[in-house]
């Protein structure tokens, strides 16, 4: 059986450590550390096995920035080292955001079918992080680390490409030696990276107190160690770096209202995350919901989203406001994937659009920025019909709402009126509509 994608959150949170010097009152403001993050996926959206068993394409990286007091110096509260006597105390980092977190979708890495009797239709996607704890050396100028860091991301992002090229029938797995492997070659490049950076007189400085490397480690999960539609498991390295792997996301957190759609057998949810991503969450009649996936596409909005499926096929459309005030649509099956968002850029909003199920496709509204409603009728197979008003000249400065009946081919529109009453338009699906009025 096929392999459903993953949406997966990877939060590296908190660093602590040990700081052991004998001027304990004075080294918790002078012990500063440094954290290199890279972020990879080996999955389906560049991946497939061929049928000689070997990998095609190539990893993606996601390097995060920062190098010399990316995460600062320690802060309160500072606890007693119980296994020293001295002054030791253990010291917490707060890891911002852009270093520790990441979030992405997880493919199954499909497989060429003359190969799929040996290895089945996919084999699980592959993510992780490489981390590298760095004491930070006043002696090291920043250009240097920065040196450093820039090799660092190459390096990785190259070795990990090899790693799937090794792959095959005489190694069909990656081996926690290939990892070693990999790390001794990273960090011999990163090493030569920064002494070719530095001047003569800034190596001789460097070598009275420069950066050194205090901890390292890859952190890597699949697909098949993900049980369940959603859960969360703990990160902890036994340097201090801690943190947690998230999948399907139990729940998110919004600033705008959420949408639902009615499918075959329950409905989907729609709901814009507090950074402005679009997810879904599938409820079947007594089951529950299936967790929370990212819409594919990358998409971004600031308002409600909107969501019909099509009235002659299991087939849905999602529409939003993006953040550059254009109308973007996606689709897809019930089911996904979703093919990504995409707009005509003929006409801008600055509030949610609408969305309505017709017997062969559906049909969007939405209020352009000088108040006026437009819709843009899709036919399931054939694409938008481009954006035509509404007669009745009618402005609003609020979302549109719109519904078919059941019993006909008939649309109702009502919006909010620049007065503050409620207006009514309505007429067949087709058209033509009978202009605005107040309901009373």
């Amino acid at each position: 059986m096929a392999r459903d994608p993953n949406d997966v959150a990877v939060h590296l949170d908190t660093l602590t450590d040990v700081i052991s010097e004998s001027t304990f009152p004075f080294s918790r403001f002078l012990y500063n550390v440094f954290l290199w993050t890279l972020f990879f996926k080996a999955d389906g959206s560049t991946l497939s096995v061929t049928d000689a068993l070997t990998v095609s394409g190539d990893c993606v990286v996601v390097p995060t920035p920062g190098s010399h007091d990316d995460i600062g110096g320690p802060g309160p509260p500072f606890k007693p080292y119980p296994d020293d006597p001295g002054p030791a105390q253990i010291a917490t980092w707060t890891i911002p955001n852009i270093i520790g977190l990441w979030t992405a979708k997880i493919r199954p890495i499909p497989v060429a079918p003359s190969a799929q009797s040996i290895l089945g239709v996919d084999q699980p996607g592959m993510f992780g992080a490489v981390t590298v704890l760095w004491r930070h050396g006043p002696h090291l100028p920043n250009h240097a680390a920065e040196a450093g860091h820039r090799a660092f991301n190459s390096a990785v992002e190259s070795g990990i490409n090899g790693l799937l090229r090794s792959l095959g029938p005489s190694h069909r797995s990656i081996t926690e030696e290939d990892i070693n492997t990999l790390t001794t070659s990273v960090t011999q490049t990163v090493h030569d990276a920064i002494v070719n950076d530095l001047s003569t007189w800034e190596m001789i400085w460097a070598l009275t107190d420069a950066d050194y490397v205090t901890a390292q480690q890859v952190l890597r999960w699949d697909q098949d160690m993900l049980l369940g539609p959603s859960g969360r498991m703990d990160i902890s390295t036994t340097w201090g770096l801690s943190g947690g792997l998230s999948w399907g996301l139990p729940y998110v957190q919004t600033d705008v209202a959420p949408a639902v759609a009615t499918v075959s057998d329950g409905v989907i949810f729609f709901a814009k995350s507090l950074d402005g991503r679009i997810y879904s969450n599938r409820t079947v009649l007594g089951w529950g919901g299936q967790g929370w996936m990212e819409l594919e596409g990358d998409g971004r909005t600031d308002a409600a989203p909107a969501a019909a499926v099509a009235g002659n096929a299991p087939y849905m459309f999602v529409a939003v406001k993006g953040l550059d005030g254009y109308i973007y649509i996606n689709q897809g099956d019930v089911g996904g994937p979703y093919v990504g968002w995409g707009s005509d850029q003929s006409l801008q909003t600055d509030v949610a659009p609408a969305v309505a199920t017709v017997s062969d496709g559906v049909i969007f509204f939405a209020k352009s920025l000088d108040g006026r409603i437009y819709s843009n009728r899709t036919v399931l197979g054939q694409g938008g019909q481009g954006w035509v008003e509404l007669p009745g000249d009618m402005r609003t400065d609020a979302a549109p709402a719109v519904t078919v009946t059941s019993a006909a081919s008939y649309m109702f529109v009502a919006v909010k009126g620049l007065d503050g009453n409620i207006y009514i338009n309505q007429g067949g699906v087709s058209g033509p509509y009978v202009g605005w009025y107040p309901i009373g």
